[in-house]
């Protein structure tokens, strides 16, 4: 009894709840998060909550929009696993960004991905809106 006590606190939730609350400057959108193995989770409108899965392997995301397919270099999967909110703008300067983006504070070609679970765990993902690249990111996980 003891033992399967201790297989199910350790356990993990099979899919996890995103919210995208925000989507400032943008028209039509997609959000996709791809892991290394396959797993996959998506939505498609703005607005939209999806459920992507626990993932067990490293994960990008991939945004389609109006304009360009931007998608992130991979990173951990920690940072996906878990609840919380999305928001994506663009050409919106936020005061907590870390000092050395204060360069996008004088640009207009810029989309911001952010993912927060609480105040120690989230990211952002910035992408040039002109070709599409990839320009920063920035992960807090406590």
């Amino acid at each position: 009894m003891l033992l399967a006590l201790l297989l199910f606190s350790c356990s993990h939730p099979e899919s996890y709840t995103h919210k995208i609350n925000d989507q400032t400057g943008i028209d039509g959108l997609a959000v996709t998060y791809v892991g290394r193995s396959g797993q996959i989770a998506a939505a498609k409108t703005s607005k939209d909550t999806f459920m992507p899965p626990h993932f067990t392997d490293s994960v990008s995301v991939t945004i389609v929009n109006e304009e360009h397919l931007l998608q992130s270099p991979r990173f951990a999967e920690k940072y996906v696993n878990g609840n919380g909110t999305i928001t994506i703008t663009k050409n919106v300067y936020h005061d907590y960004f870390p000092t050395e983006w204060s360069s996008l504070r004088k640009s207009n070609n810029f989309l911001t991905y952010q993912f927060v679970q609480d105040e120690a765990h989230f990211y952002f993902l910035v992408f040039n809106t002109l070709n599409g690249s990839f320009i920063a990111s920035y992960f807090e996980y406590e």
